[in-house]
């Protein structure tokens, strides 16, 4: 979309299992969205609820 991936979509509504299935198929994760943020900047700003796992674990190398 014109504001971000489908990743910074995914990331913006909590939906950790639409992440990571862009995440095992290679999306780029460096994409930024109109205001500049990553999906990981956008993880960071908004965690999922009722969810263990830190933001930062879903960097990539």
């Amino acid at each position: 979309t014109e504001k971000g991936s489908a990743l910074h979509e995914a990331a913006l509504f909590g939906k950790i299992d639409v992440v990571r299935l862009l995440l095992d198929s290679g999306i780029d994760v460096n994409i930024r969205d109109y205001q500049g943020r990553t999906a990981l900047d956008i993880l960071r700003e908004h965690p999922p609820r009722n969810h263990n796992r830190s933001p930062d674990s879903y960097k990539t190398t």
